[in-house]
């Protein structure tokens, strides 16, 4: 090749290399915001560089800084301040970033020559967090200290802690102090985040502080002893003797079909320990704090705690065993999610269904059937998590036998269910067959199959006997609209805050007798009932019993506090000069006691006693021209009335001495 065709070609590269690079840094020419921007679910200010990327997708590039500042809106004297500083690398966290947040209150206390006194108390939460392109790296520090009395306490302490690629490593040191709140975390961490050595808490439980410890080998707890501080008794002592032992036959080459698992896991050590196992129970508390902690320093994280503050991620781990699945596990598990999803469609569509509900009085067989669907969907509740765990890859790591040491609450041989009809409690038992020494998935698989049986035989005779039932939509509306109702007007009666026991009484007896015992009259008379315009016929009255409780329950609700208004304006002060004291002596007794409470108390007891809804109005409006009469009668001239009064004692004679 020639000089000149060289030059030429180099001319053209050097020409092709700076039209690239041209481009590329117009692409990504930086522009700089400043203004609203809600950070971590919090609306405030920031200032940050960004550009645009190919997609049209807006990239934060270089410092960050955004700050919010909140006053109460009602008296204005709590001040919320939030400030984050950090630096961004094409939209990841990166170097180190601050993080602080203050609570002030401020409470007035006086105002001298025009200089306001005030006392403060403020709370501040500061963060030191080190970043590399996204991922937690490097040293971290949390605190919160308290100002209060123009002082400032701490309310928490960490010793500086190292991140490595997410999780965290080395010694942790974490103080929490307070009145009310207040332990120590102290443990170590392997260079993956799994737990290690000896872990130290101490708390308050109860009233007793405890010091728990615990021992890991690489993730595996071993143990753990939760000591009385101030007796030194021992409160619990938990060893993981199986756990020991397998590690023991792991290390020795012994153990061949159980491994130890690649996966890490949260906080919570198992082995296949139910909750309510004592395994589970000794590691409750420590968790509950440690998982506080975390929350609070990863709170600005969101890949790892959500909007409620939840942990979705862990930065320290355990370690489990993984045990093989037999082939008749994986081919139990294969039909246990299918069948159980079709027992939960069945069983939910019945315990729903308001037909069997209104309908259940109408024989022994649908009042056992509404019984039986309640009680499976509480079961199904239970059983549900334990469906997820064997269907999911979660199985790996369970150890069956530990799982199954104490039974399973809802794989019983049988079950006794007890339901009321025609004024009686009676009683089936459903029974239930296994194969001896089944798996837990064979057990459970035959479970849900026996349960899906069961279920469908009984559906089945409710589908057939319902259909008669319920003629056109108007009886499913009209059924539907009952249940409603009655939902609604049992909540406003059994919500009722009374004032004295005697109001409680009139309100338990008025629901007893009209919402419950009448309302369960209709209801059996309704489900006897065969032709359409019938049973219509008995729905509206049903939905007016409903209708009038409600309207009437105001009413019922004024009857005690009017009567104590009353009371109180029935009496008067008087001046003893023989002892110079002042006291309250009733005014007109003998109107007031011998004829108003007299004729209030049987009127009460009527209603009390009352079992026909319809005369509730009337019950209420005896009371309330009572009432109205007792207040017209204060401040008239009433020495005739209470003459007549003295020679009656009859209802009949005092409601005529008061006109009633």
């Amino acid at each position: 090749m020639n000089s000149f065709m060289f030059r030429l070609l180099k001319a053209s590269l050097s020409l092709f290399f700076i039209l690239v690079i041209s481009h590329h840094l117009t692409a990504q020419q930086r522009d700089r915001y400043e203004g609203e921007y809600t950070y971590n679910n919090e609306d405030g200010t920031a200032v940050f560089s960004f550009y645009e990327g190919r997609d049209g997708e807006i990239i934060i590039d270089g410092s960050f800084n955004f700050s919010k500042r909140t006053i109460d809106t009602v008296d204005r004297t709590v001040l919320n301040k939030l400030n984050v500083i950090g630096r961004y690398i094409e939209n990841q966290k990166d170097g180190v970033w601050r993080y602080d947040n203050e609570t002030h209150r401020v409470e007035l206390r006086d105002v001298v020559d025009f200089e306001v006194i005030t006392d403060l108390e403020s709370e501040d939460y500061e963060l030191t967090a080190e970043y590399q392109k996204g991922i937690l790296q490097g040293t971290w520090q949390y605190r919160e200290n308290k100002f209060e009395r123009n002082r400032i306490e701490p309310l928490f302490r960490s010793e500086p802690f190292t991140f490595q690629n997410n999780k965290i490593v080395g010694n942790i040191s974490f103080e929490q102090f307070g009145d009310y709140l207040s332990y120590n975390i102290n443990g170590r961490l392997n260079n993956q985040g799994v737990m290690v050595g000896e872990w130290e808490f101490t708390y308050m439980e109860d009233t007793v502080y405890v010091r728990e410890t615990r021992r890991y080998e690489d993730g595996f707890l071993l143990g753990i002893r939760r000591t009385n501080i101030d007796t030194r008794e021992v409160i619990q002592e938990v060893i993981y003797y199986d756990i020991i032992n397998r590690l023991d036959r792991i290390n020795q080459g012994e153990e061949t079909e159980i491994g130890i698992a690649e996966e890490r896991f949260g906080l919570e050590f198992s082995d296949g320990y139910r909750e309510g196992f004592q395994e589970m129970q000794g590691q409750a508390l420590g968790n509950e704090f440690l998982r506080h902690v975390l929350s609070r320093i990863l709170q600005y994280d969101e890949g790892f705690v959500n909007e409620d503050g939840e942990l979705i991620q862990y930065p320290i781990h355990t370690r489990r065993f993984e045990y093989p699945v037999s082939k008749e596990d994986r081919n139990n598990i294969g039909e246990i999610g299918e069948v159980f999803e079709n027992l939960r469609e069945e069983i939910e569509g019945f315990s729903t269904m308001n037909a069997l509900a209104i309908n259940r009085f109408r024989d022994d067989s649908l009042a056992f059937a509404y019984e039986y669907y309640q009680r499976r969907d509480s079961t199904l509740n239970q059983l549900e998590p334990i469906v997820e765990m064997l269907t999911s890859d979660q199985i790996r790591f369970i150890n069956q036998e530990n799982f199954t040491r104490e039974g399973l609450p809802f794989l019983l041989e049988s079950d006794t269910i007890r339901y009321d009809y025609s004024e009686e409690v009676r009683e089936k038992v459903v029974e239930y067959s296994y194969e001896e020494d089944a798996s837990l998935t064979s057990r459970v698989l035959s479970y849900i199959q026996q349960e899906l049986e069961k279920s469908s035989q009984i559906g089945g005779y409710i589908t057939s006997e319902l259909e008669v039932l319920e003629q056109t939509d108007d009886l499913a509306t009209l059924e539907a609209r009952i249940l409603e109702r009655k939902a609604e007007v049992d909540s406003i009666y059994l919500n009722h805050e009374a004032i004295s026991d005697r109001d409680l009484q009139m309100f338990e007896s008025v629901y007893s007798n009209i919402l419950q015992s009448e309302f369960n009259r209709m209801s059996q008379s309704y489900s006897e009932l065969d032709t359409y315009l019938d049973r219509m016929q008995k729905g509206e009255v049903i939905l007016d019993l409903i209708n009038e409780m409600q309207e009437q329950f105001d009413r019922l609700a004024a009857v005690y506090p009017t009567i104590a208004d009353i009371d109180e304006l029935y009496q008067e002060e008087t001046f003893n000069p023989f002892t110079y004291t002042r006291y309250n002596v009733r005014a007109k007794e003998r109107l007031f006691d011998n004829g108003g409470m007299v004729l209030f108390i049987h009127y009460v007891r009527q209603l009390e006693q009352e079992e026909d809804y319809t005369q509730i109005k009337s019950h209420l409006d005896n009371i309330e021209r009572l009432q109205e009469r007792l207040i017209e009668l204060r401040d008239q001239d009433t020495r005739r009335i209470e003459r007549r009064l003295g020679r009656r004692t009859s209802i009949n004679r005092i409601e005529a001495a008061l006109d009633l």
